[in-house]
């Protein structure tokens, strides 16, 4: 949904109980994470978008990758098979020691080079299908959970997404999206394949010699000392890393949003140092992340060459006991020395599952922001009735409506309002009455800290759902032709209708500005379009989308005295025979209106007529008078 143009999304009503609503209002953020010494400018993690726990994370992950079951199956047997083939060569290589001591018979040199030179074959051909596999998979269920996460981005908590800033959203569906595509293709296959290698590598291990594995496993207790140093230092790190990315994101773009304004403040050098101090916060917690990386390498090693050590010695002991061959020792030392890369690799992808973990977690997150039902194909239950059909007009009920800006400015109190099916209602009131705010609360943009807000059917009775249009002050161009724009609520219109609709909405193809009618360019590098422009093109929008429901939030307010008596006439239009709610910053709208609610301070202070608000209130007598005077 677009703060400054039209949306057009199927807006679930909520139920009578405030209850509902509650979820949304307190989708949990992810706890503050321990910042980092050298990165004072972070962001608050409270502050930004939703968190989920990891468990929840890789639950909303299983669930895409489980969607093509037999691609999963194909993945661990191409795994499988890659850890199979490489404990061949270390046997091959053994089996040529014991040819050169004369332990064996010239024969075995051909099965050792056999061996050898079958393993390099199959292995290129099982990395190549394990990988190919696994890109397969994954890079789908991605796809799937960025689709979420940019949906619920348009389509969630309109409030929380705008208080926030279009930083972090534009980090979660890039940064983070990238992060987990590059785990996905080389960490996956990597971790699953290194974790196969280790258990049949310690099954081999044990089929030399039982006493081979009880002391390869004495690096066992160093390795998990060090992980558990790693993961509990690094957690924090990596969580304040992702938000020092996310401060940074939004610093370049509030610098690229607001570049004519900068310029024109003479504002340049501190929007540049601004930015320049969120990229120092990120660096040097990206700084403190690869010197953590360092130091648990090292642990890593010492835990190696003890193992080595060991590994020889008893080696050593059981050849010169005559318990086994010199081959056999040289195939156990190879088979431990090979067990130093998955090892490592399993270990130091802790790293990368960190990261990746911490990125699950915010773009899961955000899709969060669509609803408690995370995946698509299941389907909610309702105990309301049938959705309205697209242009039947519907009611809006408020009761008991509290809404607040921030924790201690009350914007809305104690709102009663009816608004029938069929029936236009202007909001009047000074600046500051809360007229915004109860459109875009009526709107869905918006939930009310207490009260509910319920549409309505022509019978009274609650309606599941229904199509609502908000159409505010800046009219939102889309880039594109004027026929693209305007078929982004009706895909289906053909030119007739497009065409229809623009005259409904008194935009006047025969200008010079819209020469080339319907495939006229719009957006940058397009027709020189006019604010007032802008406002017709939304209102044949909004006729084309044919809402049960339309609010318009002081649109008409930036056209010139010229255009304005045209707008209003275009309003009139469009909006007749719908349920309007008009936030009127021009009071002839409200004279045009079935009925005008004069908003002060947060609360209805009267309701009724033009004419009877004119004769019996004198706030609303003042506000005309000021007005037409």
């Amino acid at each position: 949904m677009s703060g400054d143009g039209t949306s057009t999304a199927q807006v679930p009503t909520p139920a009578p109980e405030p209850a509902p609503r509650e979820d949304r209002r307190t989708t949990p953020t992810a706890p503050a994470a321990p910042a980092a010494p050298a990165a004072p400018t972070q962001a608050k993690a409270a502050d930004l978008l939703p968190r989920v726990p990891p468990r929840r994370a890789f639950a909303a992950l299983a669930r895409e990758l489980a969607r093509r079951p037999l691609l999963c199956v194909a993945c661990v047997v191409g795994l499988l098979c890659d850890a199979l083939v490489a404990l061949v060569p270390p046997i091959g290589i053994g089996v040529v020691v014991d040819v050169v001591l004369g332990q064996r018979t010239r024969g075995g040199l051909a099965l050792g080079v056999g061996l050898l030179g079958g393993a390099a074959v199959v292995a290129a051909l099982t990395a190549y299908a394990s990988a190919s596999l696994s890109v397969r998979l994954t890079e789908p269920a991605l796809a799937r959970l960025r689709e979420r996460a940019f949906t619920a981005a348009l389509d969630g908590d309109a409030a929380l997404v705008e208080r926030v800033g279009s930083g972090d959203v534009v980090a979660r569906l890039t940064d983070d999206v990238d992060r987990l595509s590059d785990a996905a293709s080389g960490t996956l296959t990597s971790f699953v394949s290194a974790a196969l290698t280790i258990v049949l590598t310690f099954g081999g291990l044990a089929t030399l010699d039982w006493r081979f594995a009880p002391v390869a496993l004495l690096v066992v207790p160093i390795q998990v000392i060090a992980l558990r140093w790693y993961l509990r230092t690094s957690s924090p790190v990596y969580a304040a890393a992702r938000i020092a990315e996310s401060t940074r994101t939004q610093r370049l773009l509030t610098a690229v949003h607001g570049a004519v304004a900068n310029r024109a403040l003479r504002r340049e050098r501190l929007a540049l140092a601004e930015v320049a101090e969120a990229s120092a916060a990120a660096r040097d917690v990206e700084y403190g992340a690869v010197r953590l990386g360092t130091r648990f390498s090292g642990r890593l090693n010492v835990a190696e060459f003890a193992g080595l050590a060991a590994i020889l010695a008893i080696g050593f002991l059981l050849v010169r006991d005559d318990t086994i061959s010199v081959g056999a020792a040289t195939t156990a030392a190879l088979f431990f020395s090979r067990l130093f890369d998955p090892v490592n690799t399993v270990l130091g992808l802790f790293d990368t599952v960190q990261q990746a973990a911490s990125s699950l977690t915010r773009v899961v997150g955000l899709a969060s922001l669509g609803g408690p039902n995370e995946n698509p194909d299941e389907k909610q239950g309702t105990d309301a009735v049938a959705a309205v059909p697209a242009g039947v007009p519907v009611g809006v009920v408020l009761a008991g409506v509290h809404a607040r800006h921030g924790p201690h400015r009350e914007a809305l109190r104690g709102i009663d309002l009816r608004i029938r099916p069929g029936e236009r209602v202007a909001v009047v009131g000074p600046s500051g009455a809360g007229k915004s705010t109860l459109a875009r609360l009526v709107a869905g943009f918006l939930a009310p800290t207490d009260g509910s807000v319920t549409l309505t059917g022509a019978d009274g009775r609650a309606a599941d759902s229904a199509r609502v249009l908000l159409l505010e002050q800046r009219g939102h161009l889309f880039a594109g032709s004027l026929a693209e724009d305007l078929r982004l609520v009706a895909p289906d219109a053909d030119d007739e209708r497009l065409r229809a609709a623009l005259g409904l909405a008194g935009l006047d193809l025969d200008r010079p500005a819209f020469a080339a009618g319907l495939d006229t360019r719009l957006g940058p590098g397009g027709a020189p379009v006019t604010a007032a422009d802008a406002q017709h093109i939304a209102l044949a929008r909004l006729a084309l989308a044919a809402p049960g429901l339309a609010i318009l939030d002081e649109a008409g307010a930036d056209a010139g005295s010229a255009a304005a008596a045209r707008l209003e006439a275009a309003v009139d239009r469009v909006l007749a025979g719908r349920t309007a709610l008009v936030v009127a910053h021009r009071l002839s709208q409200a004279v045009a209106a079935d009925r005008v609610v004069l908003l002060s301070d947060g609360a209805i202070r009267a309701t009724g007529t033009h004419a009877e608000l004119l004769a019996g209130d004198e706030t609303y007598a003042a506000l005309w008078r000021a007005w037409s005077g």
